[in-house]
């Protein structure tokens, strides 16, 4: 998938292993061991989903979030609201700012 694409593409072009694993297990970050970024990168992909800037509707309403992702970056349920709108309202700033 692309995720295993991008780790090939990361090695090739010399990115350091830790942003490479990070990148390979963004979807599965409990794989990447105790690698931060990679737990960033999959609610980054979570919040842009809820957002509706995925690539294919079953990922807008199939994604979930691993299990332990939200504890790692010390994000509760109840902050997600807050999060989802500041994430629109940025988009929101950088369509006007591209216009």
């Amino acid at each position: 998938d692309h995720s295993e694409i991008a780790y090939e593409l990361c090695k090739t072009w010399k990115i350091p292993e830790w942003q490479a694993i990070a990148i390979r297990y963004h979807h599965q970050p409990s794989m990447a061991k105790e690698n931060e970024l990679a737990h960033v990168l999959h609610m980054a992909d979570a919040v842009s989903m809820t957002c509706g800037f995925g690539s294919g509707e079953q990922f807008i309403t199939e994604y979930q979030i691993e299990d332990g992702t939200m504890e790692v970056l010390g994000i509760k349920e109840e902050d997600m609201d807050k999060i989802i709108d500041e994430t629109m309202d940025a988009v929101e700033i950088i369509e006007e700012d591209t216009l």
